[in-house]
């Protein structure tokens, strides 16, 4: 048992939050105080909190990027009724490779808001086995948002057709520009399309 310093009532020490600074290992005030203050500091403190909350986010990026996807994934699965395996930290490991599983492009996981087309996406390889782990892999949002509801031989013969008809148009942009860049919708970025 023990006594909170704020509420003066004793209670057992399950109620109190762990610290190891402390003789006794526990803080001085009960989990129930403890988030009252919490609260309150918040409550008065807006623009600290989002400082606190976008500087955490910026220094753990994936871990950030993982819980959002995590989230989505469960309100989508809950939705569609479809089954799902995975947690977090099965994110985060995907996460961690940085590059699309398709393309191999880097993923830009820096951008604010909106997600960017360079942005990590999970995707359902088959998507009516649902989040599965042996059916996902993280690829670029773009490339999913192409693949939608589709499986890969569906959009195979569609952007084959796309990358033969942009590097055509490029190729006429690059003669027609004096510069080889000027006009040109990749100047500045290699070409993800192979023949």
């Amino acid at each position: 048992m023990k006594t909170c310093c704020d509420c003066k009532i004793s209670k057992n020490n399950s109620e109190f939050w762990l610290q190891k600074t402390t003789k006794d290992g526990m803080q001085s005030d009960c989990k129930k105080c403890s988030s009252k203050k919490v609260m309150l500091w918040k409550s008065l403190n807006p623009e600290a909190r989002k400082r606190y909350h976008n500087n955490w986010r910026f220094r753990n990026l994936n871990q950030s990027r993982a819980g959002t996807i995590f989230r989505d994934i469960r309100r989508r699965s809950n939705k569609l009724l479809i089954p799902t395996d995975i947690d977090r930290d099965f994110i985060l490991q995907k996460l961690t490779n940085g590059k699309c599983e398709i393309t191999g492009i880097k993923f830009d996981i820096i951008s604010k808001g909106r997600p960017s087309s360079r942005s990590p996406s999970l995707d359902r390889i088959v998507p009516k086995l649902g989040y599965i782990k042996s059916n996902v892999r993280m690829i670029l949002f773009a490339m999913n948002t192409f693949k939608n509801e589709w499986m890969d031989k569906d959009i195979y013969p569609i952007a084959k057709e796309f990358c033969r008809y942009y590097e055509d148009v490029s190729g006429r942009n690059k003669l027609s520009s004096g510069n080889g860049t000027q006009g040109d919708p990749a100047a500045g970025y290699s070409s993800v399309c192979s023949s």
